[in-house]
Order: C-alpha cells, then structure tokens, then sequence
C-alpha cells in the first residue's frame, strides 16, 4: 500500500496547539535513528478563543505570531506549514451508515469514493475532520474489515466521525494565514493527547482519554488501535478559577494562584488549620484578609465532582456500544494536575484512572499533560498512523486529481 505523507513536509514539521489558555507552537525534526528532537519551542497566553470559538480575530493573531516568532527564533528557521489541534465546542461528533451501489461485481476504489463523497452531501456547514470506519457490510455479510475485491450488490460502510464547523474552521485558517502558516493537517485535541499519552496496548485494548482544558473537558475513546468516539463537556480548569473568585471574592488573577499554590480536589485533615491570605477585590493592599484552606478545598471540590460525574455520564453512554473503549481512563491536560483529581475520578468514575503524560521527545521543554496535545501532532503525522486513520487534508487544500478516498489517506493500514 502507497503511504501518502503531509504535503511538503520533509526532516521537520510544526505542531500548533490553539487553547483556550496557551497557543504552543512547536518544531520537531526527526532523527536518523527514527527518534524526534524539538528544534523550537513557542507559547503564548492564549486571547481571542474560547473552547475553540474565535471572540478576536486581532488578539489571536498577536498571540499565535508571538508563539510562531518564539518557535523561528530557537529553530533559527521560519515555519511555513504546520499540523492543527484543536478542540471545544465547534466540533461535533455522529456515527454514520453509508451505502453505495457495487457497479462492477467487485469492491473497487469506485465504490470507496462513492461511500466518502456522500459526507459531503449530507451536512454543508460542516466538513469531516476524522472519519473511521468501524466495520463494512456486503448484501448481509458484517464485520469486513476491508472490503476491497469483495463480490456483491451493495457495499455499507459504518462511520464513527469528528466534524467541524465550516464557518469557525475557516476563520481560524484565514488568520492562521496571515501569520504566513498554511494548515496542512487537522487533528481533534484529544485525539492528538491520546497519540501521546497512550501506549500502543492501551490503544488496541481499550482506553479514553480526557483532555481537561480550561473551557471544556475533551474526550477520545480508543479501541482496536484507532480512536472509536469522541466528545467533548463544557467545564474546565477555568470554571474552578471562577468558583474560588466568586466564593472567595478575590481577583481571578489571584483565585487562579490559589487553585495552583494550594488547591486540591479532595480535602485534607488540617486543612481548616491553614489560613490563605486572600486580595479582595477592588483593593490595592496585596493581602487584606485570610481564609481557611478548607474553604478554597469545598470549594474546588463541588465543581470536580461536577466535573467527574459529566465525564462518567460520557463514559457510560459510549460504553453501551464500545464496552472496551471505557474500561480504563487517562486524564491529561492543564487541569489533569490538579492534586487529588485522580483519587476522586477512580471513585466516581468506577473505573481504574492514572494521569497521562506524553510520549518523552528529546529537547522537549515541558513533558507534563499541559502539552500532551501539542506532542500529538507529531505522533499523528507518522507515515503508519496516516494509513490507519482517515484524516482532514482535502478540505484545506487540493492533492492533484487522486481519488477522494486516497486524498483523505488509506483507511485499511498495511496490505
């Protein structure tokens, strides 16, 4: 089977991470003995985007170039294409039955382009940016695993797939433009955290992963070696800051310090014993007033339950059809480092839970789950990863006149 590598990429390659929190860009080349080396590194704080929805273009654009100028600079190079994760709320997630007409007796590429093109008939505001086939049907006979050379009448293909909205996919792309980066790949942020998180027996066994951002909770399921669901929950790290601001009438600046400096998601014997020192808000005194550290504990606590229970509720509905796929769990994330967030997911969760960091890099600057979905890109652009999983690169530019099921790369792996 011909592999079909990222266009125009050679001994490097970019991975943009856009968060709502940070915007990482980084440079990776890979090296003779196959192992990869970070040649720059960028970060930015991120401004303009929540949960993957643009609210300004212009601060956006500042950060991204800063992250970008910041990667050029320790790499001494400029970067020009660059591999895409993102998550939140602009994506959308369905599973698909799909039929074509077997016109010549046999399964041909005729009948895979039929089955792909009909994506784009069924919803126009959004376009596929991962689309993995379950399982294939002829005249009855299930489980095909490929289904090419196969004689019958009528080919069903059954699809797990990852949207995305057509309108925010293309703002992002136009500003990710202007800052000179031509998007050649698109990968859903908890897709790529799980390619650097997981080992390859989780993801052939069975895991999920949760990546915990600051605005959303984003979810990937893995089976079979391929990644069989996808969601995505509206909390994260930043609803915590808000709660301790709220409760404790403080700055988010200084509720966001609290949670990092003292929080924990369950509570500890002596905490009603630790006083904080709080800066109310609207007072120029740096410490006004003091709390117990019980307080802060109750009241991060509420809010990772919450946190807890909306990822049980994901993991229960995708367990009733890929079992699998959910009987053990990987948090990773910004908000994956909160001390006692596993202890209190295993409870409620009901499942074994262990943090995911991701796959070690040479030169890497953070190795912690923070990064796990910038470090992910990288994983997903290897030439066998691309021949196991139907991925975005039609929609953001045009590969010559090939087969639109070749275009969106071989789904069937090694033949």
């Amino acid at each position: 089977m011909k592999k079909f590598p990222l266009p125009r990429l050679r001994s490097h390659v970019a991975g943009i991470d856009l968060g709502s929190s940070k915007i990482a860009c980084w440079l990776v080349a890979q090296l003779e003995d196959e192992n990869m080396t970070v040649l720059g590194a960028g970060h930015a704080a991120s401004k303009g985007l929540q949960a993957g929805r643009i609210t300004d273009v212009g601060a956006l654009e500042t950060q991204l170039n800063a992250a970008i100028y910041e990667a050029e600079r320790q790499a001494n190079t400029q970067i020009h294409h660059a591999v895409l994760t993102l998550g939140g709320h602009c994506f959308q997630f369905d599973y698909q039955v799909l039929k074509a007409p077997i016109l010549e007796g046999s399964v041909t590429e005729r009948e895979l382009d039929l089955l792909w093109s009909q994506l784009y008939q069924k919803d126009r505001e959004c376009v596929p940016v991962h689309v993995i086939p379950m399982e294939f049907c002829i005249d009855g006979q299930d489980k095909i695993k490929d289904p090419r050379g196969m004689t019958g009448k009528v080919l069903m293909g059954y699809f797990h797939i990852v949207w995305i909205h057509k309108s925010r996919l293309y703002t992002i792309l136009e500003c990710l433009k202007r800052c000179q980066i031509q998007v050649v790949g698109l990968v859903f942020s908890a897709y790529s955290s799980g390619l650097s998180c997981l080992s390859k027996d989780e993801q052939e066994l069975g895991s999920a992963v949760m990546d915990i951002g600051a605005y959303c909770i984003n979810g990937a399921f893995f089976f079979g070696g391929q990644m069989v669901g996808a969601c995505s929950i509206p909390l994260g790290g930043y609803h915590i800051t808000q709660d301790i601001a709220r409760g404790c009438e403080t700055r988010l600046s200084h509720a966001e310090r609290l949670k990092i400096l003292y929080g924990a998601a369950i509570p500890a014997p002596n905490d009603h014993r630790e006083m904080l020192p709080i800066v109310s808000l609207g007072v120029e005194e740096e410490v006004t007033m003091q709390i117990p550290r019980s307080l802060l504990i109750n009241i991060i606590q509420a809010r990772a339950e919450e946190m807890c229970q909306m990822m049980k509720k994901k993991l229960d509905e995708v367990a009733t059809f890929q079992p699998f796929s959910c009987q053990r769990v990987v948090l990773t994330g910004g908000g994956s480092q909160l001390p006692g967030l596993r202890e209190m997911a295993c409870r409620i969760l009901e499942r074994p839970v262990r943090i995911g960091k991701p796959h070690s890099i040479l030169k890497a600057p953070f190795t912690s789950g923070e990064f796990s979905a910038v470090t992910g890109t990288f994983f997903y652009t290897d030439p066998p990863m691309l021949l196991q999983e139907g991925s975005l690169l039609f929609p953001l530019r045009k590969v010559g006149r090939a087969p639109l099921w070749k275009r969106m790369v071989s789904f069937f792996g090694k033949s």
